[in-house]
């Protein structure tokens, strides 16, 4: 059997949430996708027909245009957000960060420098330090204060 793969496409989504403000549904979807039923539940209007909307749920706007939801574990599993900052993307994928820790790493001039030697943007000659992202979760602030020691080893 053949196998396909899922082309990389960028969607607009919004998640919903209690609480959340219906405006910002509504901006998202248009009064004319949005309504409430008998129960008094939000209904949207897909390309499938009327689904409830249920806390929780990503809107998602299709890339012709059409709305769905989506349960938010298969959104966060197929999904992830848009980094407008190519250096931030670069970063998390070659050393399999989060977008949030590889901001945080880069937030810091030392680290920084050693993350651009190692993917190559740097403009300056940085020594290269090996560094090792271990498996499963880690402590983002002990892996700075362990590549600030490695510079200060190189530099002084």
């Amino acid at each position: 059997m053949k196998k396909y793969r899922k082309k990389s496409v960028v969607i607009e989504a919004i998640k919903t949430e209690c609480g959340k403000p219906m405006k910002e549904i509504i901006d998202f979807v248009g009064h004319e996708n949005l309504d409430l039923n008998t129960n008094c539940e939000a209904v949207i209007r897909t390309l499938e027909g009327d689904m409830i909307i249920n806390p929780g749920d990503y809107i998602v706007k299709g890339v012709t245009g059409g709305f769905y939801l989506c349960k938010p574990d298969f959104f966060e599993a197929t999904y992830e957000p848009v980094v407008e900052d190519d250096l931030i993307y670069s970063v998390s994928k070659k050393y399999g960060f989060t977008v949030e820790e590889a901001q945080t790493l880069l937030s810091n001039k030392e680290t920084k420098n050693i993350l651009l030697a190692n993917i190559g943007k740097s403009s300056c000659v940085t020594p290269v330090v090996n560094v090792t992202i271990p498996s499963g979760e880690f402590d983002v602030e002990n892996l700075v204060n362990n590549l600030e020691y490695q510079i200060k080893k190189i530099f002084n």
